[in-house]
């Protein structure tokens, strides 16, 4: 056996996606090609699993946009990642905590998941979303203290399931503006 010798399996796996145009992808190729990436960070298929959904849009810059959603509760996008005019898988900065990078290239060629690494837990608890909701939660008290101007002391006392159920969406001014109605029904101190 040489050392160039790789395993059928991912040698015909390579193969497959070399052959394929990323710039035209059905829709089942573009949900796997993002579901992939998740798989490999999180372990969680949402193209597979009846708790998410990937949702495909083409929008007015001509580029194939890809949103996870959670369909077990009113949280609108859990991740947006787009088809790059270059046929790149791009994921929006802001789902990775860098929301000054704006897209950020998570794979070059279809299904390689080579850029991507996995996500840390932040604790050894055996529920694997704990992590992620806490974070989601305070990427919205981080928008709307910074953004709707509302009162961080009281942000923070909110628990995640709340904030998590208030979100209408970060993604437009629209969204952002009805999550802090959402959340200022319910805690009218937000306001300063």
């Amino acid at each position: 056996m040489t050392s160039s010798t790789t395993t059928p399996s991912s040698s015909s796996q390579s193969e497959e996606t070399n052959e394929v145009d990323t710039k035209n992808l059905s829709a089942a190729q573009v949900k796997e090609w993002v579901a992939s990436i998740w798989i490999k960070r999180k372990n969680i298929d949402p193209y597979n699993d009846p708790d998410f959904e990937i949702e495909l849009e083409t929008r007015d810059d001509g580029l194939l946009y890809a949103t996870v959603e959670l369909t077990t509760q009113q949280i609108d996008t859990l991740d947006s990642f787009r088809i790059s005019s270059d046929g790149f898988l791009e994921e929006s900065g802001y789902f990775q905590s860098m929301p000054d990078k704006g897209w950020i290239v998570v794979s070059k060629k279809y299904l390689d998941t080579s850029l991507v690494n996995k996500e840390e837990q932040a604790s050894s608890s055996t529920e694997g979303n704990t992590a992620s909701d806490h974070e989601r939660a305070d990427m919205i008290r981080d928008i709307m203290e910074n953004n709707q101007e509302l009162d961080a002391d009281v942000l923070a006392s909110i628990p995640d399931e709340e904030i998590l159920a208030a979100n209408a969406g970060n993604a437009t001014n629209s969204q952002i503006a009805q999550t802090a109605e959402n959340l200022i029904r319910l805690y009218p101190d937000l306001r300063p």
